[in-house]
C-alpha cells in the first residue's frame, strides 16, 4: 500500500497464516486494523518460512487491539518501521516473540505508541526489539524484556525508549538484555526498572546513554544471576529513588552493578545485600567512575554485601553501614579512589563488617565511626591488608573518633608504609594489631580501654594509650 491518500481498512490482519507473507505499508500510506494484527502466522503451521511488515517513508499503522510479531516457532516474523513520520499506533499490547521469534527494528526517527509491550513471550529463541536512529518507542504500562522467554533490547545512535515500569527477565523462565548505547540514546521508566525479576536480566548502559526511573532493582527474586554494567564517560543510570543490588522489597536475590570507565550512576539511598539470603556486589572502578548517593549506603543489611572502590572510583552517602544484620565488606584501594560519608560510619552493626583501606585509598566520615556496635557484631577495620595477608600501602581514614563498642572491634594495621600517621582517637574496648608498617597514633585515645598488640613494624603513640594494655611480641617495635 503506498502513496499519500492510499489507505487499507481491515477487521483483523494475519501476515503469513500458513505461508508467506509480506506487507509494505509506505510513502504516507495507511493501515487500519480494527482488532488484531499479527506477524508470523499460527502455531499449526510447520514453516521454516519468514513474514514481514515493512512500515517506511511515512506509512501509519494504526491498531485497535493487539500486535502479535512471532506467533509461530517455525516461522521468523519481522517488522521495521523506518523515517520521519513513519509509525505504529497500538491502541493494546505489542507481544514480539510470542510462540517463536520475533524481530523488531525502529528506525530513521520512526515511531512506535502501545499500552504494554513484551519482548520475548513464551519462547526461547532470541526476540529482539532495536531502536536507532532517534527514533521512539513509548508504552504507557509496562515493558517487559523476557517476559516467559528469551528477549533483548537495544536503544542505540540516539533511540529512546520510555514506559510506566521496565522489568527485565520477568518469570521464571525468562532471559532478557537490554543494552542502551551512545550519546543521546535513553531508557526511562516512571517509576521502577526491575533487573531480574524472577527470570535473569541484564542491563548495559555505555557510551554515553542514559537511564532514569524511580527505584532501581537488581536481582528481585532467588534463582539467577543478574547484573548491570554502566561504562563509559556520559554513561549514567539515574534512579530518583534508592537502589537495591541484591533482593527486592520482601525477597532475596543476587545482583551485581559495575561502573567504569568514567560511568555514573545516581541514586538517593543504596543497598546491597538487602534481604535475608541475598547476595549484593557493587564495583566502582576507575577515574571518574561515580557512585553518587544523597542518602544512606548499606552493604550486607540483611544479606551478603560487597562493595569494591577501585582505581581512582568513588562513591558518597549521608550514612554508612557496613554488616547491618549480616556481612558486608567494603574496600577502598588506590590513588584516588574514596568513599565520602556526611554522617557517621557504623561497621558492624548487628551483623560482621569488614572495611578496609589500602594504597592511598580514602575514607572520609564527618561523623563518627563506630566498630563493633551492638553485642555480638564484628567490626573490623584494616590499614593495608588484612591480617595473614602480605601487607600492602596503608590507606587513609579521615575521621575525629573511632568508637568500639559492644561486640569484637579490631583495627589492623598491616601495612608498607614507613611514616603512616592515623589522627583518629579511639575509645572503648577491643583491639588494635600493629603487624607490619610504622604507624604513628598522634590522637588522645587514653579512652581506649583493650588490647595493643605490636606483633611486627613500629607503633609510635605520641599521643596516649594509657588505658591500653599493650603486648610487643619478638619484631615488633612500640
Amino acid at each position: 500500500v503506498t502513496g499519500t491518500g492510499s489507505g487499507w481498512n481491515a477487521l483483523s490482519v494475519n501476515i503469513g497464516d500458513t505461508g508467506t507473507g509480506t506487507v509494505n505499508i509506505q510513502n504516507n500510506a495507511t493501515l487500519n486494523v480494527t482488532a488484531d494484527l499479527t506477524v508470523g502466522g499460527t502455531n499449526a503451521y510447520s514453516g521454516p518460512l519468514t513474514d514481514t511488515l515493512a512500515i517506511a517513508s511515512g506509512g501509519t499503522v494504526t491498531v485497535g487491539g493487539s500486535v502479535t510479531v512471532g506467533n509461530n516457532p517455525n516461522i521468523v516474523a519481522t517488522m521495521t518501521i523506518d523515517g520521519t513520520g513513519s509509525s505504529l499506533q497500538d491502541s493494546g499490547g505489542l507481544l514480539i516473540g510470542n510462540n517463536g521469534a520475533g524481530q523488531v527494528t525502529i528506525t530513521g526517527g520512526a515511531s512506535v505508541s502501545a499500552v504494554g509491550i513484551d519482548i520475548g513471550g513464551f519462547s526461547a529463541a532470541p526476540s529482539t526489539l532495536t531502536v536507532t536512529g532517534g527514533s521512539t518507542v513509548t508504552a504507557t504500562s509496562n515493558l517487559l524484556v523476557g517476559y516467559n522467554g528469551n528477549g533483548t533490547l537495544a536503544i542505540q545512535s540516539g533511540g529512546t525508549v520510555s514506559a510506566n515500569e521496565v522489568i527485565v527477565g520477568d518469570q521464571a523462565s525468562a532471559s532478557g538484555t537490554v543494552t542502551v548505547d551512545g550519546s543521546g540514546s535513553s531508557l526511562t521508566s516512571s517509576t521502577d526498572l526491575v533487573v531480574g525479576f524472577y527470570g535473569a536480566g541484564h542491563l548495559t548502559v555505555s557510551n554515553g546513554a542514559r537511564v532514569t526511573n524511580a527505584n532501581g532493582y537488581i536481582g528481585y527474586e532467588p534463582g539467577f544471576a543478574n547484573d548491570a554494567t554502566v561504562t563509559g564517560a556520559g554513561s549514567t543510570w539515574t534512579n530518583t529513588g534508592a537502589l537495591v543490588v541484591g533482593g527486592g522489597l520482601t525477597t532475596a536475590g543476587n545482583g551485581s552493578l559495575t561502573i567504569d570507565a568514567g560511568g555514573t550512576v545516581n541514586a538517593d539511598g543504596v543497598f546491597i545485600g538487602y534481604q535475608v539470603g541475598s547476595v549484593g556486589a557493587i564495583t566502582i572502578q576507575g577515574s571518574n567512575s561515580i557512585l553518587a548517593n544523597t542518602a544512606g549506603l548499606a552493604v550486607g543489611y540483611g544479606g551478603t554485601g560487597t562493595l569494591l572502590v577501585l582505581n581512582g572510583g568513588t562513591t558518597s552517602s549521608n550514612f554508612g553501614a557496613i554488616g547491618g544484620f549480616s556481612s558486608g565488606t567494603v574496600t577502598v584501594d588506590g590513588a584516588g579512589s574514596k568513599w565520602t560519608d556526611t554522617g557517621d560510619l557504623i561497621i558492624g552493626s548487628h551483623g560482621a563488617g569488614t572495611l578496609t583501606l589500602a594504597n592511598g585509598g580514602v575514607t572520609s566520615v564527618a561523623g563518627i565511626v563506630y566498630l563493633a556496635q551492638a553485642a555480638g557484631s564484628v567490626g573490623t577495620l584494616n590499614i593495608g591488608a588484612a591480617p595473614g595477608s602480605t601487607a600492602v600501602g596503608a590507606g587513609t581514614l579521615t575521621a575525629s573518633t573511632i568508637e568500639l563498642g559492644a561486640g569484637t572491634g579490631t583495627i589492623n594495621f598491616n601495612h608498607t608504609d614507613t611514616a603512616y600517621v592515623f589522627s583518629a582517637a579511639i575509645i572503648g574496648p577491643g583491639t588494635i594489631n600493629q603487624i607490619s608498617g610504622v604507624t604513628d597514633l598522634t590522637a588522645d585515645s587514653g579512652l581506649f580501654t583493650g588490647a595493643t598488640n605490636i606483633t611486627g613494624g613500629r607503633l609510635a603513640v605520641n599521643g596516649s594509650l594509657t588505658n591500653s594494655q599493650v603486648t610487643v611480641a619478638s619484631g615488633g617495635i612500640l
